[in-house]
């Protein structure tokens, strides 16, 4: 990867206008009047833009990489989901990685890349709701008989409000999502 201030940048305007506009609909032209640079000096960086969106996942990738978040199981069952969701939340509290997971939300469909960046995402998302549904049932905070219905049920639920979130300014969003995880609790509270 290209690892200069302009290089860097010409990769971020690529990121925040792909993330508004769409990739194909973002051309060098704009990415040049953006930083207020010559088109040309962008070739002197990346060959293309096929380039640009090469470096642009592995960028992306990387940085997602590097905003890994922990959560701690200290509380009741309701606090510790509340402090996962927190945790998916915090993810997305990177302007530069938000625009870029919404690019790939909206690339999905016709770039493999993107699509295999989707699906790890949601596995990420899956397995930790596992270890921490698991985790809240051997410690008898919940009381889970089928406990992939469980993982299943709240993973989903909440890769579609992590994706909502990508697309809608929903205020009420935050409020749905606590009054799902205490549904949730309480449908498996221990009796």
């Amino acid at each position: 990867m290209n690892n200069n201030k302009t290089a860097l940048n010409i990769l971020k305007t690529m990121i925040r206008e792909g993330s508004i506009y769409g990739l194909d609909n973002v051309s060098l032209s704009t990415i040049a009047k953006k930083l207020n640079i010559a088109k040309s000096s962008i070739f002197s960086h990346y060959k293309n833009k096929e380039k640009i969106i090469d470096e642009m996942y592995i960028y992306g990738q990387k940085l997602s990489s590097k905003n890994r978040v922990t959560f701690s199981f200290d509380g009741d069952s309701y606090d510790v989901l509340i402090k996962v969701v927190d945790h998916w939340h915090s993810i997305y509290s990177n302007k530069t990685l938000f625009d870029f997971y919404r690019i790939v939300e909206m690339q999905k469909f016709i770039d493999n890349r993107a699509k295999e960046i989707s699906i790890a995402i949601d596995a990420m998302i899956i397995s930790q709701t596992r270890i921490v549904l698991e985790v809240l049932n051997e410690t008898n905070r919940l009381n889970i008989e089928e406990l992939d219905l469980a993982i299943e049920s709240f993973a989903s639920t909440f890769i579609k409000y992590l994706k909502n979130e990508l697309f809608l300014e929903n205020g009420d969003l935050i409020w749905e999502e606590e009054r799902y995880v205490a549904r949730f609790v309480k449908l498996y509270k221990i009796s």
